[in-house]
């Protein structure tokens, strides 16, 4: 028993939280909404990869929660586009 608790331990200790894909889609709405292609900086903003990261990078201006309490999953708490001149 006590093995097997050690190996889940150890399997969502190497898992990455994912973006739900409705907050996902939100973001994706906002940078069209906003003329994102014009952006000084929308590094990972057209990309596929996670908008908190989710193991690498996440996207220009996003700010996620890594606590967050649902099971493996990230939510984005914040966006800062200072360079942007969005006023």
């Amino acid at each position: 028993m006590r093995t097997r608790i050690w190996a889940i331990a150890a399997l969502l200790a190497g898992a990455s939280a994912t973006t739900p894909a409705s907050e996902v889609a939100a973001l994706r709405d906002f940078y069209g909404a906003l003329g994102g292609d014009g952006w000084v900086d929308s590094d990972g903003w057209t990309s596929a990869r996670d908008p908190c990261g989710g193991g690498g990078d996440p996207w220009y201006g996003i700010t996620c929660d890594t606590h967050a309490s649902s099971f493996n999953a990230t939510h984005v708490v914040g966006i800062t586009l200072d360079s942007h001149q969005l006023d």
